[in-house]
């Protein structure tokens, strides 16, 4: 693994999406963290070097407002995308994220999201 890779930590409940979002990103050339509960992506955001957050809105212990708040309490510089099946996000969350990418959208989407977000914000990305 190279040093300067993105790192990603993707946080998404459900299990077969995690695995092949999760590679696919890997194939594209980033370093990609899965968790599948909030409070899981919060202990590996932490302690971690985490340069990009996709975040999965509904989940079964915090859905994604709750961990996105929580996130932004630790470091508040990390972007986030929150990756839902909604066709656009709740106006109280526009705040908390970055981007929104609906699921079920190709992966070339949300690589170009994921490239689109760190451009803005100067963090290291392929």
């Amino acid at each position: 693994m190279q040093q300067d890779r993105t790192t990603v930590l993707y946080i998404e409940d459900d299990v077969v999406v995690l695995c092949s979002r999760k590679r696919l990103l890997e194939l594209a050339g980033y370093s990609v963290l899965g968790r599948t509960f909030g409070t899981e992506g919060l202990d590996s955001f932490r302690y971690a070097k985490v340069d990009l957050i996709v975040l999965d809105h509904h989940m079964p212990d915090m859905d994604g407002g709750d961990t996105a708040s929580e996130i932004k309490k630790i470091n508040s510089t990390v972007p986030i995308i929150m990756f839902s099946a909604l066709p656009k996000l709740p106006d109280n969350l526009l705040h908390m994220v970055e981007a929104f990418v609906q699921k079920g959208s190709p992966i070339e989407e949300l690589i170009s999201k994921i490239k689109e977000v760190l451009g803005r914000y100067g963090a290291p990305h392929l």
